[in-house]
């Protein structure tokens, strides 16, 4: 019908009807656009929700990839001579340790499952059991009571260990900042309880002092809870070491963190003596003091806050190299004292220098006897007391086992001009420091 009506020529006669021309509807250019814009935002909205869903899952990815993948095994050097061989009990214990914790170092970048952190932190608590009943506080008190509460007057305390039973007497290192100067000395032990001791010596180049305790001051309850550590006889100073420090290295009591040895290349060079300084990775505190352990329990260092500069990075003093020092001041001998601040020259040194081996003398304390002989800065010691002098180390060996007053032959090598080094002997007086 439809079609009819429109093969009928159209004339204006026969109908009145408006008359209406059919066109395209114009694209609708702000409907298209929405539409294109809504497509690029889902596909922008999917590729936010990816990479959202890829973050959130990666570390999840990594644990378990850390967890199964197969990891490189970590060796450490072999035990030099003089170290403690580890019993096979306790071999996989302490080995374990030592992987763990130079693993959990290089793997810092990487990330490590706190799995891990808890294992290690684990083996080095049970690692530092026995240790840490040897620990110790060193109080100075006075005679005089405090008139507000009764109690006796404190100088300060010191955190100390127990080295050494010998006869009736218990051994105890420690700092002599605090104590040196107090009327007695208060110990209070791992279970709380308490005993006098008694200063045998101190040393105020290196700030350590000795404290004697007598056995019959201590209770039998009290020896069954206490402890005696043992100082290592390793002369191995080893980078990448693993190493627990306790005490209150953080400057709270008990404390215990583990870490490695970073450096050993610093000294602490005193009057008469130098000493190498373990650096670790661990952060202390300016008022933290303790020592260090290795993964078998023993201990390798004093933690001091000697040395150049100030850091909190923790470092001690190699313990191996303090024995001889230790042993004079349980005996409560003297210190014996020349006055030199010297530096070791190396064979290899000497050779490619052209310069004699022993002790270089860097400075010459006032007024000391090593001044009053004569000897200055510049002269290199190369004996003493007849024997040979290759190091500092073998310098402060022979000058400790002379006596106070003695005259000690001291033989230097002194430069002269154009005509190199000529050798010279001085006659030294031997004083107590």
């Amino acid at each position: 019908m439809g079609k009819d009506r429109d093969n009928r020529p159209d004339t204006d006669d026969d109908y009145q009807f408006m008359k209406e021309t059919i066109k395209k509807r114009p694209p609708d250019t702000r409907r298209i656009f929405c539409k294109a814009a809504a497509i690029v935002g889902g596909g922008a909205l999917f590729g936010v929700s990816a990479a959202a869903a890829f973050f959130l899952s990666a570390p999840r990815i990594q644990e378990l990839s850390i967890r199964t993948g197969k990891k490189e095994d970590v060796k450490l050097a072999a035990p030099t001579p003089g170290e403690a061989a580890e019993t096979e009990e306790g071999e996989d214990e302490t080995s374990d340790f030592r992987e763990a914790a130079v693993s959990s170092a290089a793997d810092t970048v990487t990330g490590v499952p706190m799995e891990e952190y808890e294992k290690i932190y684990s083996q080095a608590l049970e690692i530092s059991r026995e240790p840490r009943k040897a620990l110790v506080n060193v109080s100075g008190v006075s005679d005089s009571a405090d008139l507000l509460d009764d109690s006796l007057l404190s100088y300060g305390d010191m955190e100390g260990i127990i080295f050494l039973e010998s006869g009736p007497d218990f051994y105890i290192l420690t700092e002599s900042e605090e104590i040196e100067d107090a009327e007695k000395l208060q110990i209070t032990f791992a279970d709380s309880s308490t005993a006098e001791g008694f200063l045998c010596k101190t040393d105020s180049r290196t700030g350590l002092a000795v404290v004697r305790v007598p056995s019959m001051e201590i209770s039998e309850e009290t020896r069954q809870e206490i402890s005696v550590a043992n100082l290592s006889d390793s002369y191995s100073l080893q980078q990448a070491k693993p190493v627990i420090a306790i005490g209150s290295p953080t400057g709270d009591k008990d404390g215990v963190l583990y870490g490695v040895v970073t450096a050993v290349s610093s000294k602490l060079a005193v009057a008469d003596a130098e000493f190498n300084l373990m650096t670790t990775d661990m952060q202390g505190s300016p008022e933290g003091s303790g020592v260090l352990l290795d993964a078998s329990g023993d201990v390798v260092g004093i933690i001091t806050k000697k040395g150049e500069g100030e850091t909190n990075i923790i470092r001690a003093l190699s313990v191996t190299q303090l024995r001889s020092l230790i042993e004079t001041m349980s005996n409560g001998e003297a210190i014996r004292y020349l006055g030199i601040h010297g530096v070791s020259i190396t064979q290899a040194q000497a050779k490619g220098l052209g310069i004699p081996q022993g002790v270089y003398v860097n400075r010459v304390d006032n007024a000391s006897p090593a001044m009053t002989a004569g000897i200055q800065s510049g002269d290199i010691i190369t004996g003493m007391a007849g024997k040979s002098v290759k190091s500092m180390q073998s310098y402060t060996t022979i000058l400790q086992k002379q006596k106070t007053g003695d005259k000690v032959k001291v033989a230097v090598s002194r430069q002269n001009g154009e005509e190199g080094y000529g050798e010279m002997e001085f006659e030294v007086s031997v004083e107590e420091k």
